[in-house]
């Protein structure tokens, strides 16, 4: 049996949640999703939030919600999921791409700074997501004073100089797909942090059905994991410290960890030939993943960004999960020491 890339960490107590759901027939969007969307506001420090069931479609209501007169630009990092740059020119705006430091694979503070100076006047937003859990200098960006959309799918629960991820953003969305750190089987959280922008952002939400929003069925299954987020995140940090140590008897290499983060899954910068490693991983009965494989740089040829280019060329990711189970894991250590 072949070890996944990604597991969803649901116990039984969320699986109870689930059935109590189904028993009550509390199937739409009701009082389990504001129990929810309440857990996360306090867990980011927001006033109030939205359950979304499509990720692309939280970040359309998202961008259309900014008011920016007649600033079309919108600065990010080509690592981002495809979503954004869809969303982005659906909205009739224009990317402006900025590569990402080597070492985190997140967006490069200095060379978005030069972008900005660069574009004086004409930056409608920044979008900062934090890749496979690394947080960028984001204290720095959000003192730009430019609308910052923060991403916090892969950083729920971390933080950055004693503050917690999602604390930056004016506005902040963490999709809940199975691969993410919390998981409602589907979904996307978006909140805001001033009023005017909740202003803007429920007129927007307005026009829209009913339908848009996360069933209470779905809210069921992620409660639990907010609850014991903590708990995750220890168990996540635990075998990422193993895997750590093994790949430094390779010659590959895996990112620097900074502030207070941890792995969504665990990141191996190959040496050789990617092809070759996740050749070999499968033959031990692993699954090994191209790190990026959803990025807008792996679908689209982006210019002037070579950091992000080798990196969605030479980046895999190994299973890493609270569940993943201590002879799955010790099979893991085995492959990453002996990678070719």
């Amino acid at each position: 049996m072949i070890t996944p890339v990604f597991k969803p960490y649901i116990n039984r107590k969320d699986m109870d949640n689930v059935l109590s759901c189904l028993v009550n027939e509390k199937l739409e969007n009701n009082q389990i999703s504001k129990e929810l969307c309440s857990d996360i506001c306090k867990t980011i420090g927001a006033d109030e939030g939205f359950l979304f069931k499509e990720y692309r479609r939280a970040i359309e209501i998202v961008l259309r919600s900014i008011e920016a007169e007649n600033r079309k630009n919108v600065i990010l990092s080509p690592l981002l999921p495809l979503y954004y740059k869809l969303a982005i020119e659906k909205a009739g705006l224009n990317p402006l791409y900025v590569d990402v430091s080597p070492e985190t694979a997140a967006i490069s503070f200095d060379k978005l700074n030069d972008v900005v100076l660069g574009n004086e006047g004409s930056i409608h937003s920044i979008i900062v997501d934090s890749p496979l859990g690394n947080m960028p200098e984001i204290s720095k960006i959000a003192e730009l004073g430019i609308t910052l959309i923060e991403d916090i799918s892969n950083s729920f629960g971390s933080s950055a100089e004693e503050k917690k991820s999602g604390s930056f953003g004016d506005y902040i969305i963490m999709n809940m797909d199975p691969d993410k750190i919390i998981t409602a089987g589907s979904g996307t959280f978006v909140a805001v942090k001033s009023k005017k922008n909740k202003d803007f952002l429920k007129n927007i939400v307005l026009e829209y059905d009913k339908d848009i929003f996360l069933p209470d069925l779905n809210a069921a299954l992620a409660t639990n994991q907010v609850n014991n987020l903590e708990k995750i995140i220890k168990a996540r940090n635990e075998i990422a410290a193993i895997y750590s140590q093994a790949v430094m008897k390779t010659k590959n290499k895996t990112f620097m960890q900074l502030n207070n983060s941890f792995f969504t899954a665990f990141p191996v910068i190959a040496e050789n030939s990617t092809k070759e490693i996740k050749k070999y991983a499968l033959k031990k009965g692993v699954e090994v993943l191209d790190a990026f494989s959803d990025s807008i740089i792996n679908k689209f040829n982006i210019g002037e960004c070579p950091e992000a280019k080798k990196l969605n060329m030479r980046c895999i990711i190994f299973p890493l999960y609270p569940n993943i189970g201590k002879n799955n894991a010790e099979k893991i250590v085995k492959i990453i020491s002996t990678l070719p």
